[in-house]
């Protein structure tokens, strides 16, 4: 028994989801980001839209294996926000491999599913290829191809292996256990406090750890409040800092801006 769904994106334009709720289809994965800074542009419109038709919903990354896989993963954790009741599980599109070895595509893809686990709370992912839980069986042009009313072009469609109550049981649990937003305590002189600093992010990303780097940001000349929150400001100079020193300017402090952060004297 099986249920269908389906994957869509920008590329897929505007898309009548109440016309697709009438079809066979049940489930949807939506594009929420790709990399480490960029937003799919229907990604908004259609997450409301599959609520409100009454489809359970996913999000879904594609991941650019050649750059920073927890930047990219904390970029995805910070659009989606939360779990709660009716979502399915976030899931990582990976279809590149910008030329890296297949062993480096497998670190990065385990590296991007823990700090993606550990940020959003995900169920714990089972031993590969024992069953496949979805299996997207067409691209919309090959294979069996279904038409899919409400959505005008080819369109990825999606098996779910199980039924329609195994699917709804899969996505009513996820809200109940979000992973806990733990503020640790204030870093060893500049150790490297083994998290990401992001905005937007839900809660706001918060601690001892996040204050001892907004005032050594002050230190240095770069203005923020020195609270213990990451908020818009801090992002904006950690932004300016990372172009002062040559770093890709995403607004995330990771193990790079932070050590940068730390690595010269402050007269």
């Amino acid at each position: 028994m099986s249920v269908l769904g389906i994957d869509v994106s920008h590329h897929n334009g505007s898309i009548d989801w109440p016309s697709v709720a009438r079809s066979q289809v049940r489930f949807a994965f939506s594009k929420a980001t790709e990399g480490s800074s960029f937003v799919d542009p229907r990604f908004g419109s259609n997450w409301s839209g599959i609520r409100d038709a009454g489809i359970l919903r996913g999000a879904y990354h594609f991941g650019r294996p050649a750059s920073d896989p927890e930047a990219q993963a904390a970029h995805f954790a910070s659009v989606i926000g939360p779990l709660s009741w009716g979502e399915l599980p976030p899931a990582l599109d990976l279809e590149v491999m910008e030329g890296q070895s297949t062993q480096n595509v497998v670190d990065w893809t385990l590296a991007f599913v823990a700090r993606a686990e550990a940020l959003i709370g995900c169920p714990v992912v089972p031993a590969p290829w024992k069953r496949w839980s979805f299996w997207q069986f067409t691209d919309g042009r090959s294979g069996s191809v279904v038409d899919v009313p409400g959505v005008s072009g080819p369109c990825d469609c999606d098996w779910f292996d199980g039924s329609l109550a195994d699917l709804q049981a899969l996505s009513d649990g996820l809200g109940a256990t979000p992973a806990p937003q733990v503020a640790p305590a204030a870093p060893s002189g500049d150790a490297w406090p083994g998290r990401l600093f992001v905005w937007p992010s839900t809660p706001a990303v918060r601690g001892a750890d996040v204050r001892s780097w907004q005032t050594r940001m002050a230190a240095r000349g770069f203005a923020t409040t020195i609270d213990g929150i990451y908020g818009p400001e801090s992002k904006a100079a950690c932004v300016a800092f990372q172009r002062h020193v040559g770093l890709d300017p995403d607004g995330i402090v990771g193990r790079r801006t932070w050590e940068a952060t730390f690595n010269e004297e402050v007269s």
